[in-house]
């Protein structure tokens, strides 16, 4: 071959390797992505079973849940609905995991015998790695294996992804370790079908299980190129985005204390975690759970979600509750009180002001007016109080105290009351019996007469007076009845007026005039004696005089 010839050779080469990147290569009948779950991709409605429940691996492209785990004891993938066929190709990803043993299978599918076929009919694809002779060993039935014998340049590292393919066109198995041909060799037996189901990471003849993460396990219908194999080792279509792990939780809430409460009974709703594949776990860390009841101000609500790897996510919202009710003051009645008539001001005290609140009442104080007890002036004075909370809220009231005077006595007026004069009079003069010669007529009787004030009634009865002396010398006639002197006087009483409730004015007449007679018979000489306050004798006060003698006028 020219050297033209063959980097033409090499150029059709690539060009077909990069036209299988591009597409799916033919014959892939089922695939099993083996992401969080065991769906055939290609067959809808087929599933592979595990036995027991397989861990979440990380798969190569760093998706958390891209792969299944096995534990290397007793679980594997069953698929009971296919056959490879006469000619097939498989693959798989493999992440294989140090055991105590000295060597690593990498068990890829296997089938039992029902008991009908040969022992040389049985399925059963392996890589397996001895640690302690360094060699490597192909299998692909029980009676078909061979070396690769190159184990220095394809000794495989624990934790480490590989990719393993086995192709089989009828005659030839040939094994693939990263897209590179390890090994090959002639198959003298067909292989042929039974009912047994395939299985994946278990040795159908010996009870060996394979220990570490599988992924992405295709089955073809024919046997695969090299170009096609590097293809399927190089492929990135199964490569998703990041890994989506995330947790939703309410929003910030801000609601009103309840009526007459310090706080609120509030409903949030539950966090909502999106997780890629597997399984997880959320707790509130911190908070109230929601429908309890929440205290004015705010609460730090956080939750935290757990996966089944092990990530841990939180989160947090708040819930404020905010006092908006305005405290309760309660103002007594208005106070009336009354000063005196004097007085320019008056001290008064008026009952306190009650304040309550939901929450907390913070201060009361009085912003207008004079406090209790001060002396409050004449008239109206405005009282205003205001209490606040701790939330800010404020309220007030007020009330009035009104100061009236009383207003000053008025004089009582006092009764006027009219005095009767005292009148003294001479009873009429005695029946007398004339004689001849016919007496002297009696001279006209001397009267002294004042005017005083008339004065009040009184109850005493006039008084006679009479005096006879049987001794007294009959001068004008001997049969003449001695003369006798009356003395009319009125006791002058006390009298009580009431002017006003409370007062008694006396009213004290003067004393009643004093009237004395002296002598023995026919008087011959009178006295009249006057209140002291009377001056002249011959102004009698309040009295009338009559005096009547027989023989001689008596001289003052």
């Amino acid at each position: 071959m020219s050297i033209r010839n063959s980097i033409v050779f090499i150029f059709c080469l690539l060009a077909v390797c990069e036209s299988y990147s591009q597409q799916d290569i033919a014959g892939l009948v089922c695939r099993y992505p083996l992401d969080n779950h065991l769906r055939d991709s290609r067959r809808e409605g087929k599933e592979a079973i595990a036995s027991g429940e397989l861990a979440r691996a990380t798969d190569r492209f760093g998706n958390t849940c891209g792969a299944v785990r096995l534990n290397g004891k007793d679980q594997q993938i069953s698929i009971a609905d296919y056959w490879v066929g006469s000619s097939f190709t498989v693959s798989a990803w493999f992440k294989p995991e140090k055991r105590s043993q000295n060597e690593l299978e990498l068990i890829l599918v296997s089938q039992a015998s029902d008991g009908t076929e040969p022992t040389a009919s049985l399925l059963n694809i392996k890589y397996v790695q001895s640690f302690y002779d360094a060699t490597s060993r192909i299998y692909f039935s029980v009676s078909q294996n061979t070396e690769d014998k190159n184990y220095q340049s394809h000794r495989l590292e624990f934790d480490q992804w590989c990719h393993l393919a086995f192709t089989f066109d009828g005659e030839w198995a040939y094994a693939y370790l990263n897209g590179k041909l390890i090994g090959q060799m002639l198959i003298l037996k067909s292989l042929r079908s039974n009912n047994q189901p395939l299985l994946l990471g278990r040795d159908a003849i010996m009870p060996k299980f394979y220990q570490g993460a599988m992924d992405d396990v295709r089955f073809y219908d024919r046997a695969l190129l090299p170009g096609e194999i590097n293809t399927l080792y190089t492929d990135n279509t199964a490569k998703q985005g990041a890994e989506v792990f995330k947790m939703k939780v309410s929003d910030d809430l801000k609601v009103s204390s309840d009526k007459g409460k310090c706080s609120a009974t509030l409903k949030f709703f539950p966090p909502v975690v999106t997780l890629s594949c597997g399984g997880y776990e959320v707790k509130q860390v911190s908070g109230i759970p929601s429908g309890s009841l929440f205290n004015v101000g705010k609460t730090y609500n956080r939750f935290q979600a757990t996966a089944d790897d092990g990530r841990i996510i939180t989160e947090t919202f708040t819930v404020e509750v905010v006092d908006a009710q305005n405290p309760d003051l309660q103002c007594p009645a208005d106070v009336y009180v009354q000063a005196p008539a004097a007085a320019k001001v008056m001290p008064v005290r008026y009952p306190g002001v009650v304040a309550t609140d939901n929450c907390v009442v913070k201060s009361v104080e009085k912003v207008k007016g004079l406090a209790s007890g001060a002396y409050f002036p004449i008239g109206t004075t405005e009282i205003r109080y205001q209490v606040s909370d701790s939330a800010g809220n404020r309220s007030d009231c007020g009330f009035k105290v009104v100061v009236t005077q009383e207003a000053p006595p008025a004089p009582a007026p006092v009764e006027q009351t009219e005095t009767k004069p005292v009148t003294v009079q001479a009873p009429a003069p005695a029946t007398q019996v004339t004689e001849k010669p016919a007496p002297k007529p009696l001279p006209t009787p001397v009267v002294v007469k004042n005017d005083p004030a008339p004065t009040a009634k009184s109850d005493k009865k006039d008084t006679v007076v009479q005096r006879t002396s049987s001794n007294a010398p009959d001068v004008l006639n001997k049969n003449v009845t001695p003369a006798t002197t009356v003395i009319k006087s009125t006791e002058p009483s006390v009298s009580a007026v009431k002017t006003q409730p409370g007062v008694v004015v006396s009213e004290v007449k003067p004393k009643p005039n004093q009237v004395e007679v002296f002598g023995d018979g026919v008087p011959t000489k009178s006295k009249i004696v006057f209140p002291s306050d009377m001056t002249k004798p011959s102004e009698p006060e309040n009295a009338e005089l009559l005096l009547l003698q027989s023989s001689k006028i008596g001289e003052w």
